[in-house]
């Protein structure tokens, strides 16, 4: 079968009935190569969009700001062909401060009047700045031409707003009222960002300090009182949710302090939620039916008392409800938890607790139903637990395979994070409102951006793809060996490559799917957003429109769950018999249909088991975490107790998570060898691979465990035999040595 443009792949039989399988194919070629060349493309087309951004763009506009002539905070500028007053020397001025007040001024609008007014700000009155002095009133707060050397004057807190309001009146103000005016104005100043829609009513405190186009702004030495520096702007510290004994400090690096000097606890930590990772996989092995069974006994034990509470307080409400008709009702003492909760303040409330007890009836009989037809496959989920022990334990490097997808993941996305500061920053100076230099950008950029989004998209779900491809095939390797003690290195290693030499273009394919997914959810998502900010919130038609999108979204949610889950098993397909995606997505399908059951018990108990696996061992770090900093805040200060914390915690599901994520594709591909061992042999003519334990899930599972102890019993003996046969030739050349002295 060969589908989607992909190559064919040999051998091609149907289902591959006749041959003896040995392990993974070896006798395979490339698939889907055409995604592959299309994932290539891609690649080279964020390189080149990259390229653009070295060539047109300079982050800086980013990192440090630029001022309203154009000129970027923090370094010698050079003159652009917009502005007379670019090109100065800003390598003493490093922080970019937004002055709002002076942007009122400038602007002179009736939305900044009214801004005003319900702000309470006293904007200067009677002042007009012409469209020639806006760029210099702004950076100075005059009227007059800037100087020509190049260069401008040290801006502080002690000239942010002052002059204007001097200049304005053209008078001498004594030291005294310009400092009385300077404070109004930094309180004025910082009672702005409060609003937080100074310029549209969408923008945010962070959009504006960021973006800020139309903003009156310019670079500055130290940030005025009552602001601290942030990202290199002046943020006002009402944003800074710290205490007043830290606001003088920079908040990161107070933390950086504290994470060094708990750097070996952390260590520890992070050692301990290696260790409980470990533990817990083990704990699958050993004691998956103890924690099964518990789980399942915990979840209808819930229930059971849940909805025997729920009818006893029915009961108890109702015949206070009717007492209350009554004439010489009592009502119970409202001072003691049983009197109140005894008591019915209306019909209504006695419905309610009718209808949750009906519920709850009805969800625990389905629940019990659910686990009376599922219970044979429950202990086939608890004999896959065992078996991806065992697989794992074969091939102990298996979760190091999830730590190095991580790793390529968080450097894929460390580099578009590099290359989107270049992409964005691109742009052309040009003059816009009030006659500050903006730097505009290509109207295509808008639609490289998505480009650029996609591809991040892509790569990340390429590598995942990668890592399930890679695992689906060491595990097929173990199933499917006869001998399991010949397993180990080397089986992951030919996993890998033959994922590398034959299979890439399959998880383009796979990845290819669900990135164009996640893109979907994401546009609408920006869709959702723009509606709500534009529409009122009296719109019953842009409701209706949000809500539709939330359905579609929720749709295409489960559909992306969808995919990946087949996705995981296609994969698996293509590890054992090197199918192109196509084919081994139809064959997974398949073969999950028509073990429907089976599928519902692993994806619902296994599912949960190995969740709550991941929970103990991030709750237990969090836990032993606390303490162990505890006893170090008892010999060293610690001022934020909870960064080494977090950090640690943080470690410890990102390795609970490689743990379990090896755990869960193991048991997926031990199910699908499983069901494609019993699809291909019959345990008699044809032997099976699983052990001893899976055959008790097989059709002939009684014939087949006979078989199986002749065997190993014939296989006994003839090891007997040829260890008695051994043992007679030593005594034999003893005897003739002996004779020859």
């Amino acid at each position: 079968m060969a589908c989607c443009c992909s190559n064919q792949v040999e051998p091609e039989k149907e289902d591959d009935e006749n041959e003896e399988l040995e392990g993974p194919f070896e006798n395979r070629s490339c698939t889907d190569v055409i995604f592959l060349i299309a994932f290539i493309i891609c690649i080279c087309g964020m390189i080149g969009l990259f390229g653009y951004g070295l060539v047109e763009g300079n982050p800086n506009r980013f990192i440090r700001g630029y001022d309203v002539s154009g000129d970027i905070c923090g370094q010698q500028n050079d003159k652009n062909l917009v502005s007379g007053s670019s090109g100065k020397n800003l390598e003493n001025n490093k922080t970019l401060y937004i002055d709002f007040v002076r942007t009122a001024v400038i602007s002179n609008n009736n939305y900044y009047s009214d801004l005003a007014a319900r702000l309470s700000l006293p904007v200067p009155s009677g002042l007009t700045i012409q469209a020639s002095q806006t760029v210099n009133y702004c950076i100075t707060g005059g009227t007059s031409s800037t100087s020509s050397t190049g260069s401008i004057q040290s801006t502080t807190a002690s000239s942010v707003t002052t002059t204007a309001v001097a200049n304005s009146t053209a008078s001498t103000v004594s030291s005294t009222v310009a400092r009385r005016k300077r404070e109004i104005d930094e309180r004025n100043t910082t009672a702005v960002w409060k609003t937080s829609k100074v310029l549209s009513p969408g923008g945010g405190i962070l959009d504006l300090v960021l973006h800020g186009k139309h903003l009156c702004k310019y670079c500055v030495e130290q940030c005025p009182q009552n602001f601290f520096k942030f990202l290199s702007r002046c943020m006002p510290t009402i944003v800074q949710q710290k205490d007043a004994s830290e606001q003088g400090e920079d908040f990161l690096q107070s933390i950086a302090r504290d994470v060094e000097a708990t750097g070996k606890e952390i260590l520890l930590i992070c050692f301990i939620a290696i260790v409980l990772s470990i533990g817990i996989t083990v704990a699958f092995r050993i004691f998956s039916q103890i924690i099964v069974y518990a789980i399942i006994g915990l979840v209808i034990f819930s229930l059971l008392t849940a909805t025997i509470i729920l009818w006893v307080i029915w009961a108890v409400k109702n015949k206070n409800y009717n007492a209350q008709q009554q004439e010489g009702y009592v009502a119970p003492d409202q001072s003691s938890f049983f009197g109140r909760l005894s008591t019915a303040s209306s019909k209504n409330e006695v419905t309610y607790y009718l209808i949750g007890a009906i519920i709850a009836t009805v969800v625990l009989v389905v629940i019990l139903i659910i686990l009376l037809v599922l219970r044979k496959r429950i202990k086939l989920v608890i004999q896959l637990f065992k078996e991806a022990g065992k697989a794992i334990h074969a091939m102990p490097l298996l979760v190091l395979l999830p730590l190095g997808t991580v790793i390529l993941q968080a450097i894929i996305a460390a580099l578009w994070i590099f290359a989107t500061l270049w992409i964005e920053s691109v742009g052309k100076p040009a003059v816009g409102s009030y006659g500050f230099v903006i730097y505009d950008k290509w109207e295509g950029i808008a639609w490289l951006r998505w480009f650029h989004l996609f591809g991040l998209l892509w790569m990340e779900a390429f590598i995942v793809a990668g890592q399930h491809m890679a695992v689906s095939g060491a595990v097929a390797g173990w199933y499917f060996s006869k001998d399991k003690s010949s397993v180990g290195v080397q089986t992951i290693l030919m996993s890998i490559y033959r994922l590398i030499r034959f299979h890439l273009g399959t998880i383009a394919f796979g990845s290819l799917v669900i990135a164009i997914i996640q893109l979907i959810r994401i546009i609408l998502k920006t869709i959702e957003h723009i509606a709500k900010s534009q529409t009122g919130r009296d719109n019953r038609l842009s409701k209706l429109f949000v809500s539709l999108l939330n359905c579609i979204e929720c749709c295409l949610a489960c559909f992306e769950r969808a995919i990946k889950y087949l996705s995981v098993n296609a994969y698996i397909e293509t590890a054992i018999y090197g199918y192109n995606f196509c084919h081994a997505a139809t064959k997974a399908f398949q073969l999950l249909a028509s073990n429907a059951l089976r599928v519902a018990a692993i994806n619902s108990v296994g599912t949960f088991v190995l969740f709550l696996g991941k929970i103990i061992v991030v709750l237990l770090t969090l836990f032993i975490a606390v303490q162990i900093i505890e006893v170090k805040s008892e010999t060293e200060y610690i001022q934020h107790s909870w960064a080494p914390v977090i950090i640690g915690v943080f470690f410890a599901y990102i390795t609970v998570h490689s743990f379990i994520s090896v755990y869960s594709i193991t048991i997926d591909t031990i199910f699908l060898c499983f069901c494609e061992d019993c699809n291909r042999n019959d345990g008699i003519d044809r032997p099976y691979y699983m052990s001893k334990g899976l055959m008790e899930f097989a059709e002939n599972s009684k014939k087949a465990l006979a078989l199986l102890e002749k065997r190993t019993e014939h296989e006994n003996d003839d090891e007997k035999q040829i260890l008695k046969i051994q043992s007679n030739e030593d005594l034999q050349r003893k005897g003739s040595f002996d004779s020859c002295h």
